[in-house]
This record gives C-alpha cells, structure tokens and sequence, in this order.
C-alpha cells in the first residue's frame, strides 16, 4: 500500500504534461516527474526528472523526454531508470520538447529561435535557427509517410517542416499569425494519414481572442472562432489573463476544443468560416488554465489551473469526474480527530488549511480519495501548526509564522482569529488543554495554550477570541518559587511540557501546575514533542541535531520539592542527522510506535516497550520516499499501521510501516541518489553500439560520478552524412540502456545469487564491494578492468601467507606468472574469447598440478599458430617443455647458436 496526494504542476507553461497511453497523465512538479492514473484516479509513481525545474516534457510509448533550461534527458518509465542525457547545444533557455518518428527524433527549441533535431539514441545532432525569435509552441504531426512539425514563434510566424531522414528541416509552409505571437498550435486528428487532405492546423495568439484554423497547403485561413468576451463584472486582471490552450478531438475530427477565461473550457463545431462554440463546460476551474490534455481519443480531457486543480472531463457526458486539489505549497502539519478518522486537517505554506476527507464514513463508492477543500478567510502566513480539538467537531486550532492563533469553525467557514498575539515572528505551538482552573475562581474553558519564541506562554479561552489569554509564566513562577520553549500536553490533560532553545525539559500537572520533572540530557533547541505510551505517560522530545530522547513520567508524582534534573533520559536515540519537525505516537492497543519525521528526509517508525518502568526501543519502520525534508507525520485511526507524512517536495504519503523496513545500511537519502543519478554523464545506448557509430568519447571529471561523456557537437552544414542504422525497436534501445545504467544492480543480484550457492551474507558483501574503490563496476567492465581484478586477487594472495591451497605435486604457485604474461599481451590481439582463456589459465591451479600443465601447453601451441613466438616459448619454459622452447625460438631465427644445437 503505497498513496499520495501529489504536488501541482508546474505553472505557467503549457508543456509540463502530457497523457501516455490510455489512462496515465504524466506532469512535472519543480523537478520531479508524477505519474497518475486517471482511469482508478489513483498515484502511480514518482521520480526526479531533472536537477532543475523542468521546462517541458514529450512521450512516446513508456520512454518520457524531460527538458529544464539547459539539459535534456531520456527516462524509461516503466522502471524509472535514467538512460541518457543529451550534451547542451542550445545556446539559451529551452521552451519547448517533442518527439517524432515513433520516439527516435527530439525537436527541442529555445528563446532566441533555435532548434536542435537530434537522434534519441544514436548520437546525432543538427542544430537550425530560422527566424530569430523564442519558440513557443511545437506540434508533431505525421502525414503521408513523413513527419512534420509546425513551429509557432513569438513574433507571430508559423513555419512547418518536414523532418528529413539525416536530421536536416525542410520548410514546406509558412503562415503569420496577425497582430500577435502565437501562443499555441494544434493539428487535427484524422482518421488516416496516409494521403489526401492535410489536416488543419489550429493557432492561439496571447492576447487576441480569437482562435484561426489554418488550410495548410493553402497557407489561407480555413475559419476563425471567436471566443466570448469577459463578463463586465470581472476585474481588470480577470478580463486581461487570457490562456487559449487548443486540443482536437479523435473520435469527432471537426471538433476543436480550446481553454478561455478564469477556467472556462468550451468546443467549436468546425463547419464554417466563423463557427460559434456550441459546448460550454461547467465551471470547475476559478483560475486561468495552464495545459489541456485530451485521453482515450477525446473521451476524457484534463485540464490544470493556477487554482492548483487537477480535473478530469467526461466530455461525453459533459461534466468534471474527478477534481484534484494539488499542494503548491509545504504541508507543514497534518492532524487527525479521534470523532472522524476519515478527515484530515493540513497546515499549509500558502495562508490556507486544506480539510481533506480520504476516505468516505458512508462507504459511497464513488467516493474521491482527493475529495478537499481550502479555508483562507482571514488567513495570512505559513500555517505552522493546525489541530483539531479533541472533544468539539468542526473545530481547528490554528497557528502562523507571525505568532498570530486562531480557531476556524470548518462547519459555518468562520475564522475566529484572537486578537492577542506573540510578538516575535516564528513559529507558535500550540495545544489542546482543556478546561484550566487556575485558583481564586479563574477557569479557562476549553483551553488552546501556545508557546512562541518570544518565550511567552499563554492559555487562550477558545471560544472568546477578543478575550486577553492567561500568561503562563507568571504563574508557574509563582507556584514554583524554587524554580524560576515547545509546548505538549497529554491528551488525558494529566501533564503539560516545556521544551526550550536550550534543550531543557520541564513538566508540569496540569491540576495543580506544579513542577514534577526537569531533564537536561542534551542542551541542543527542542523542535518537537509528543506524548503517548499505553497510558500517555511517556514524552518524546526530538531535538535540532536529530536526536530523539523518551521520558517515562509517573502518575503518582505530586512533590512539593523541585525535582532533581535528570542529565541522561530514559531513552536517546540518535539514527536521524539532521533536526526533528515533527513526533507522533501511534493509536495501538497492543503495542507502542514512534514515528519521527526529519529535515533528513526520512520517517522512522519504533516500538517502545516498558519493563518495570524502563523503556526500550526498537526499529520497525522506515520511510524513504520524500523527496525532501519530512515536515510532518501523523497516524491513522481506520487503519493503526498506516500513517501520513508530508514534505518539502509538496506530496503527502500514505504508508504502511511493516511494508517498508528499517535499515541502517543505507545512510544517503533517495534525493540524493536520484540527484547523483541524474548528474552522472553515461554513454547509455552509444557505449553498445558499434564502434562505427559511436561518436568520439571524452571523459569526464570523476568528482562528477561519470565514467565518460558523449560529445556531439552542432551541425550547422546540409553536407552529405554517412547513413547510421536506429535501433528497430524502442525495446532494444531500453535494453541497450538499462546494460549501462544498471551495472551495479546486476552486480548486487549476482552477489545474492552467489550467496545462496555458496553461502555468505549478500548485503555485507555487496557494501564491502562498494566500499572497495569501485571493484563492482569493474568486476562487470571490459577486459581491462577483468586484468586489474586479477591483479589485485594475486596481490590479496601474496599478502595471506597463511593460506594454504591444495594443488597436488605442489604446496605453493605463482599467480603472478600467468597475470604477467596477460599484460605482456598486445591487447588489439585479444578478443573476449582470448581473455576468458587467460583468466582460465591463471586460476586453473586451484584445479590441480596436470590440469595447469595441460592448459599452459595448450595455451603455448595457441600462442604459435598465432605466430608470438615469446609468449609461446614462455608457456613452454613454465611447463618445463625446454626443448619446445628453443624449436620455437630457433624456428623464426631469433637467435643463432655459435656451438653445436642443444
């Protein structure tokens, strides 16, 4: 089980996403790639596209083309493994991405009008610029055998070109769009491409409103629709922000659908010149569209808007399936109630609280698990912290980055916001409290308490906002004189803890606010703390240099003495490396469960036991899929094994602990791993093919993790080219692929697969390979690498003395002879058959005295038919055949004897 509600796409573009297949639409979010599943409206996947944002992307089949401002590259996304990145040829900024002749050919172009056609996987590359002005928009279309593209600049040309076979384009025909650039093209789906007629081609302009359907061969204009003006009431802004975004229909090819103001989509019949639209959308988007997608033949469409939506269309049925509110912003808390475990209340960076509901309390079947909605009244600044209050429903404590708190009724959409506030800009923590009888008849009902960084504590009355709070620290001062921050109480309103900057730990009963503990174990900020346990009495604290420390407190403390400080804890725990946002303990009844969520991207989930008042913790759990730092974590109640964790890469996961396994193995990040993927320059698909295709190889700086580069420069010359032969299938070119990028994978499984013949643990023979200079890689390299193995096994067995091998007739051998006699080799003479023989031939010992002689003496009379005389008289010599010897030195006169021959 594995869910996310994902990140919204990336704004203001028009390329970031496109539909593969039937059913899935891909979208890049910043830098990473989301794959969804709109037929079961469900997350499929994950991955970093790129090291920068990404510009644009083009599909075709399962190989996705992502592009940022400067680079290019070739994923698979079945498996999600990274098969090329292209060398930088544009000389600015890339805007657009596609791909033609079925995924073997990227037309990417750039701000200042140039194009790069290049080969997918073969290594060429041709560079064009005809108008000099940024290109906008890109639209493949395949028609009579050859494929086409029609390239819409800002200064308003249109230009189609026909994509020749070596790279070169061919400019067919010309439009200008007037008064304006041309923001989006389109050409109509036909039924057949083999001949006849051209399709129409469709153009937007940025600011006029209107759309022109082009006759291509004529280079006239077909028809104009004109798009309804803005409404009067709309403001200025609203009447100005114009997106004409435009996608034909495949099963009615004479349909043209097209975006228009504030979200609006709507559909043109074209059968004459000036065509009104006759379909009009409801209105599910309030803001301007970025990208119109249609799936499934123009079935379905979706569409995504700067109001973070995600829709997908019936357009049969002419209503919204599904409406995905995505996160543009950090979940900086997650809640859950007891009194409604299917909802969800999130604080989120941009002044708004998301209220969630995943699941359906009714068992609706057509229940949306995206199903939010956003409270923003009144609203200003990150939402720090947002809490359900336990025992009232619809009510949502609330905090922000300017120390102001508040109340949102949820129910009536109000926004109850105190008037009173902490002074210092920070972050505010707050928590449920109860009722709080403070003495001489002063009672707080239905407390919030809050503690801000500028070190005042106050207990607010939740339901008169315009009332002054109770400040706290006057009277824990005052009914503790001998002892003169985060904050937490427990949910049975039995305790009540402090944390400050300086690591200190104060806990107070909240009856009689006297002090009962104080632990100074660590002296690093406190940055969170939760209680929790089988009778909420054990505090979590998690501090800024990741550690985690647990406090078992007793319900029977009641001294009237200040406590002792405790220097140690019952509990640390020091597996996170950076600071902890955020503890959660688990709703179980059989058990107790941690989760801590840190800035080192990563979730760990333990189990404490108690033993007579001692704790002890174990690892059951660790989540590594965030792309960033892990801002917040929370448990479920419907199911007690699944949790919810939220990140700086704007997703929020829904997993399960037992699916995913703590290890101490891997301490990098996947963030990183991806990242050090992407930034390693392969050779991918050109290091398979043959030599005479490959381009000249350069390597590359090593602290970069690349092994070499492939260097293809520009072409700017229409010379004649040696035809190169593509790849017949995208499957091969993957498999071509995956042979490079996937060396150690196939090195770990060969390492398991020895393991379980021969015994042995795999995972630590797998990190000591790894550990060993890179020994992996070149256990699975060419010839060059196999000699600098063996060498370094004869240098491990002259080293272990001790060791004793039984070769019979002999109680010791020298490996070094063989090895020596390999690099002694010219190695244009050897073939991968040859190295094989050789390798036999030096290990061969271990197989006995007469197998070592009989392969030495053939390796010998090998040697002489292929006329190295040395080498051949050397074999002899170590097989005590002297006299073999001289016959094969005396047979080439590379000696004369003065005495009588031997």
């Amino acid at each position: 089980m594995l869910q996310a509600y994902p990140p919204v796409p990336n704004w203001y573009t028009s390329h970031c996403a496109k539909v593969a297949g039937t059913s899935y639409y891909v979208y890049g979010s910043r830098n990473i790639i989301v794959v969804l599943d709109m037929q079961s409206r469900t997350f499929q996947k994950a991955f970093l596209g790129a090291s920068d944002k990404i510009q644009a992307i083009a599909i075709h089949d399962h190989f996705l083309y992502v592009a940022t401002v400067s680079e290019i590259y070739a994923w698979n996304l079945i498996d999600k493994s990274l098969l090329m990145t292209y060398d930088r040829v544009h000389k600015s900024e890339i805007t657009v991405l596609a791909c033609v002749q079925q995924g073997m050919v990227l037309i990417s172009a750039d701000k200042t009008g140039g194009i790069v056609v290049q080969g997918a996987f073969d290594g060429r590359t041709r560079f064009h610029q005809k108008v000099s002005s940024e290109v906008r928009t890109v639209a493949p279309v395949h028609y009579s055998g050859d494929d086409y593209v029609a390239v819409g600049y800002a200064n308003g040309m249109i230009y189609v070109e026909k994509v020749k076979e070596d790279l070169s384009l061919e400019t067919v025909y010309q439009m200008i769009h007037p008064d304006d650039g041309v923001h989006a093209l389109a050409w109509q789906k036909l039924k057949s491409s083999s001949g006849g007629e051209w399709p129409l081609l469709a153009s937007s302009a940025s600011r006029i409103r209107s759309v022109i359907v082009w006759n291509v061969p004529q280079e006239s204009k077909y028809a104009v629709l004109n798009i309804p003006p803005p409404s009067s009431k709309w403001t200025e802004q609203q009447r100005t922000n114009l997106r004409l975004e435009l996608a034909w229909s495949g099963i009615h090819p004479q349909r043209l659908w097209c975006t228009s103001y504030i979200g609006a989509v709507m559909s043109f019949e074209i059968k004459q010149k000036s065509p009104n639209y006759d379909i009009r959308l409801p209105e599910e988007h309030g803001r301007v569209i970025f990208n119109l997608s249609l799936m499934d033949e123009g079935r379905f469409a979706i569409t995504y808007a700067l109001d973070k939506k995600i829709v997908l269309w019936d357009l049969r049925k002419r209503q919204a399936i599904s409406v995905m509110a995505t996160q543009a912003a950090f979940p900086y808390s997650i809640d859950i109630p007891r009194w409604n475990p299917s909802q969800a209340v999130i604080g989120m960076g941009d002044s708004s609280i998301k209220i969630w509901n995943f699941s359906s309390t009714m068992g609706k079947s057509d229940h949306s698990f995206y199903q939010s909605r956003l409270l923003w009244q009144n609203l200003q600044g990150q939402i720090g912290h947002a809490k359900w209050n336990p025992t009232r429903e619809g009510s949502v404590a609330y905090s922000t980055e300017y120390g102001r708190l508040g109340v949102y009724d949820v129910d009536s959409n109000k926004n109850h916001r105190f008037k009173f506030y902490h002074q210092n800009r920070g972050a505010v923590h707050i928590t449920w409290a109860g009722d709080l009888y403070l003495g001489e008849g002063t009672v707080v009902r239905d407390s919030l308490i809050s503690c801000g960084t500028d070190g005042e504590i106050y207990a607010f009355h939740s339901q008169k906002p315009n009332e002054a709070p109770v400040p706290m620290i006057g009277i824990l001062a005052q009914i503790n004189p001998s002892w003169s921050a985060a904050t937490q109480a427990n949910s049975d309103h039995r305790f009540f803890a402090i944390g400050s900057t300086d690591g200190m730990v104060e806990i107070y009963r909240l009856d009689t606010f006297k002090i009962i503990y104080i632990c100074n174990a660590l002296t690093a900020e406190i940055t969170a703390m939760s209680w929790g346990g089988p009778d909420q009495s054990i505090l979590a604290v998690g501090y800024s240099t990741g550690a985690v420390t647990m406090h078992k407190i007793s319900i029977a403390i009641n001294t009237t003495e200040v406590p002792v400080p405790d220097t140690t804890g019952f509990i640390r725990c020091n597996s996170h490396k950076k600071a902890i946002h955020d503890l959660a303990w688990g709703h179980h009844t059989d058990k107790a469960l941690l989760a801590s969520a840190s800035h080192d991207e990563n979730v760990l989930v333990r189990e404490v036991k108690t033993n007579q008042s001692i704790l002890h913790m174990n690892y059951v759990g660790q989540f590594k899929e965030h792309l960033g730092p892990v801002l917040s974590v929370c448990w479920s109640y419907e199911d007690p094994d699944v949790l919810f964790s939220g990140a700086e890469d704007r997703f929020i996961y829904l997993w399960k602990y037992s699916e995913h396994p703590y290890s101490s193995n891997n301490k990098r990040t996947r963030r990183t791993i991806e990242l050090e993927n992407i930034a390693r320059k392969t050779t991918s698909i050109l290091t398979q093919m043959p030599s005479q295709q490959q381009e000249k190889a350069s390597p590359v700086d090593s602290n970069a993790g690349a092994i070499s580069q492939v260097k293809r420069s520009a072409e700017t010359t229409d010379g004649a080219r040696k035809k190169r032969k593509l790849p017949q299938t995208l499957l091969t070119a993957t498999k071509r692929a995956q042979n490079v990028t996937k060396q150690q994978v196939t090195a770990a499984r060969c390492l398991v697969l020895a393991a379980q013949i021969y015994g042995g643990d795999p995972n630590e023979a797998i990190e000591y390979v790894k550990s060993d200079n890179g020994n992996l890689d070149m256990f699975f390299g060419d010839k060059n690498d196999m000699r600098k193995l063996l060498g370094l096994e004869a240098e491990q067995v002259v080293l272990q003395k001790d060791r004793h091998f039984s070769v019979p007739g002999s109680e010791t051998y020298d490996v070094k002879f063989a090895l020596d006699i390999m690099r002694s080799a010219p190695q244009e003479s050897l073939s991968t058959s040859d190295v094989i023989d050789w390798v036999a031939l030096a290990l061969s010992p271990t197989a006995g005295k007469e197998t070592w002689l009989a392969m030495m003496e053939n390796t010998a009379k090998q040697l002489a038919k292929m006329r190295q005389v040395v080498l051949a008289a050397t074999c002899y010599l170590a097989c005590s055949k002297v006299y073999e010897a001289i016959d094969r030195i005396q047979s080439h006169a590379l000696y004369m004897l003065n005495g009588p021959k031997l």
